[in-house]
């Protein structure tokens, strides 16, 4: 301290004999320290220059006219103790020991050598009061950030919880108590056993191998309430090692995607069903797409005249339609290449099967979405029959 401050320190010698002050501020004088004093005589005038700006150290005489030295022992604004060295004209033991057990950084018997020393004694004493004070700034820091971090895990929607190498849970978040269908505080110390089928904590143990190899990975874990309703969950997880590289347990975050899941199989479960209806629809249902076909069923197959949807897989749609009734329906072509939707169109037309033999169709179109673009939904009905009758 001192030489090489940003500022000087500011040190409040408290001494009823004045010549005994003096010659502490000459001392630091000869040492050529940065330092501004202030002297008082008396306890109470040491309080008020306290209150009115607290010192960075205070040189105080154990006996004072109007009190004790060890009355200066008290908090500052910041919260720290202010830094005292006690000074007695008779030293022992016994009033050493209590007067660094109230809080004193040092106790000095006055001398002359004393007196020569004070620099030294007083940047020890600085030093000491500023790593105190860096120590309890670190913790305090720490504490905030703790309690941040603590109130940001409490507060998240997703569940987010550590399990130990036998797989028990040792913390949970509120949404992860919630996840798993159980009370505030009742997720602490249970296994995950106890939430799934033995087949389900099979995969488990298995995904647990991963993590003591030091994998993190990203699963679907099937798991079950205490009232017996299934839930399936998206789970991240993540190693956890001791100093040593040991393995602890893991990290996870967890979402409930039961919703979604649903959902899912649902729309799975509606495609399944309209893509059989389509393939044994007795008529011919296709796709067409930047005017050529990307689809078409069995019916559709067989009523152009091909074996197999290979052949027409993009096959213009143009080299199934007379020039003449390609010209006719060209409009329409365009129309949906401009963006129109329109409402569905429904006309009679004849396509030219691959045999070069032409066929009269009643034809169904509406615009729809295919992998991202817009396309031609197709719905044919062969008319060869009804022309027969109707000649």
């Amino acid at each position: 301290m001192f030489k090489g401050a940003e500022k000087p320190a500011r040190i409040l010698i408290v001494e009823k004999d004045e010549l005994y002050a003096m010659l502490l501020r000459r001392a630091f004088e000869i040492q050529g320290d940065p330092v501004q004093f202030e002297s008082v005589s008396a306890i109470r005038d040491a309080l008020r220059s306290i209150a009115a700006s607290p010192p960075d150290l205070i040189i105080a005489d154990s006996k004072l006219p109007d009190g004790q030295g060890l009355d200066l022992l008290q908090g500052s604004d910041d919260g720290f103790r202010l830094p005292v060295i006690l000074m007695t004209e008779i030293g022992d033991e016994k009033t050493v020991t209590e007067a660094i057990a109230a809080g004193a950084l040092d106790y000095v018997v006055k001398s002359d050598v004393i007196i020569s020393e004070m620099p030294q004694i007083a940047r020890r004493a600085l030093r000491e009061i500023d790593l105190i004070r860096r120590k309890r700034q670190a913790e305090e820091d720490l504490r905030r950030s703790e309690e941040q971090y603590r109130a940001l895990v409490q507060s998240q929607g997703e569940g987010i919880g550590i399990v130990d190498a036998e797989e028990r849970f040792v913390f949970a978040n509120p949404a992860a108590e919630e996840i798993f269908g159980v009370d505030q505080g009742r997720l602490i110390g249970r296994s995950l056993k106890e939430f799934m089928t033995d087949a389900e904590y099979a995969r488990i143990i298995e995904e647990t191998g991963r993590r003591r190899s030091g994998e993190r990975s990203t699963y679907d874990l099937e798991i079950i309430h205490p009232g017996g309703e299934p839930h399936v969950l998206m789970v991240t997880a993540t190693p956890q090692v001791d100093r040593d590289g040991k393995y602890t347990g893991a990290f996870g975050v967890f979402r409930d995607i039961t919703g979604m899941r649903r959902a899912v199989d649902a729309l799975r479960e509606s495609e399944e069903r309209y893509r059989r209806l389509v393939e044994f629809l007795p008529h011919g249902v296709g796709l067409i797409q930047d005017r050529k076909f990307v689809f078409a069923n069995p019916a559709a197959v067989k009523m152009l005249g091909f074996d197999r949807l290979e052949e027409m897989t993009d096959l213009l749609a143009r080299t199934l339609l007379p020039e003449m009734e390609y010209e006719r329906l060209a409009p329409l072509f365009k129309d949906v290449e401009r963006g129109s939707e329109g409402s569905p169109w429904h006309f009679t037309t004849r396509i030219r099967r691959k045999d070069g033999v032409e066929v009269s169709v009643e034809a169904y179109v509406t615009v729809v979405t295919h992998q991202g673009k817009r396309a031609l939904q197709i719905f044919i009905m062969d008319r060869s029959g009804i022309e027969f009758l109707d000649h």
